[in-house]
């Protein structure tokens, strides 16, 4: 590992003891997602301590795209999804994702907070906990 890395996941712990394991931010709306897209120089994965699920599911009539923000803010394709197709990724608190048309275009953008259903519908991104009641 490089000395950065290293640092970096050694500041990582201790923040993550400072603040307590099992601290979790509520699930963004869509608006939230929105603004994601405005600002995605700032976003890029810190931590890898708490693995959760995302079950991402497309109800648009185009395929998107399922991308990662790695820890440098590169971006890290994972999926494309046609449409009515789904998937589940296991990823951790604190890593972000990109959801883009196929032209490349930011649908919505958010930091995983808990495990959650993420159902891009015409546009609009809708996150839900897992233990949510179905609509």
């Amino acid at each position: 590992m490089h000395l950065r890395r290293l640092i970096e996941v050694a500041f990582a712990k201790v923040f993550l003891l400072a603040l307590c394991c099992s601290v979790r931010a509520a699930p963004a709306g869509p608006e939230d997602l929105a603004k994601g897209c405005l600002d995605m120089s700032s976003l890029r994965s810190a931590t890898y301590h708490q693995v959760i699920s995302l079950n991402f599911l497309n109800k648009t009539k185009a395929s998107i795209n399922i991308i990662w923000i790695d820890y440098d803010g590169l971006r890290k394709p994972y999926k494309t999804l046609a449409p009515n197709q789904s998937f589940t990724q296991s990823t951790y608190v604190s890593h972000p994702w990109l959801i883009t048309d196929p032209s490349g275009k930011c649908l919505g953008a958010f930091v995983a907070s808990e495990s959650q259903d993420v159902i891009v519908n015409q546009e609009v991104i809708v996150k839900k906990p897992q233990d949510a009641e179905p609509d």
